[in-house]
């Protein structure tokens, strides 16, 4: 007679995310932001099932297909992740969430980032004086990495720390994203190579404009999950 099969780990309890745990959720409800709190009911591979949240002393059910940014702490990490709601159990008493992708933690990486090929309407230098001249495209521009908190560049043409850029792109299944960007690193091509590698973290990003980044990499991360790629 063979032994007993051990059971499969939650794979999301090694980051603590299991009944108890209590959720911070930020998002949008009758188009205003809201900031509401929960606590974890149940956790598996297709939902996460939370208490009805509750903000200024009422519950307030998450509306199904709201994007969602969730955060909570277990012991000194911060943990974040990005799900969309899915309507209330038959009951009522529960509301259920998308189980992520991937869970970040805060204080090694601020978000997500993923690996892309995007190619930008146009990415600019942003020129403050008035009488300046228009200042020049970036050449041969392409995002080869984007997260909420910013981007990595590939470029023909350098760019300074500390400069401005302003980007023009429409995602892929998405909306148009309209930014402001500060380079906060660039490194020179490599020997045979002709691209520089630009990173640069958004600027003043609108609520909006980060839901439209988050919802882009919440549909890639699902595709990629259910592809085996993730």
């Amino acid at each position: 007679m063979g032994g007993w099969l051990r059971p499969r780990k939650n794979p999301y309890q090694a980051q603590g995310l299991e009944p108890g745990t209590n959720l911070r959720l930020e998002l949008q409800v009758r188009d205003q932001p809201e900031t509401l709190v929960t606590t974890v009911e149940e956790v598996d591979g297709d939902q996460i099932l939370v208490l009805v949240p509750m903000a200024h002393q009422r519950r307030i059910h998450v509306p199904s297909g709201s994007l969602i940014h969730a955060e909570y702490t277990r012991g000194r990490q911060r943990y974040r992740f990005v799900t969309e709601g899915l309507g209330p159990t038959p009951d009522g008493t529960l509301d259920r969430l998308s189980t992520p992708a991937r869970i970040e933690v805060s204080d090694r990486r601020r978000s997500f980032r993923l690996d892309t090929i995007l190619r930008p309407s146009s990415v600019y230098r942003v020129v403050l004086e008035s009488e300046a001249p228009t200042a020049p495209e970036l050449v041969g521009c392409t995002i080869v990495d984007i997260s909420e908190g910013g981007v990595r560049l590939s470029s023909r043409t350098s760019a300074s720390v500390g400069e401005l850029l302003g980007l023009d792109i429409t995602l892929p299944e998405s909306e148009r994203l309209v930014a402001r960007m500060k380079v906060v690193s660039a490194h020179e091509p490599p020997g045979g190579r002709l691209n520089w590698r630009i990173h640069c973290e958004f600027a003043n990003l609108a609520r909006h404009d980060r839901d439209t980044i988050a919802r882009f990499l919440l549909q890639r991360q699902r595709r990629l999950r259910a592809e085996g790629r993730l």
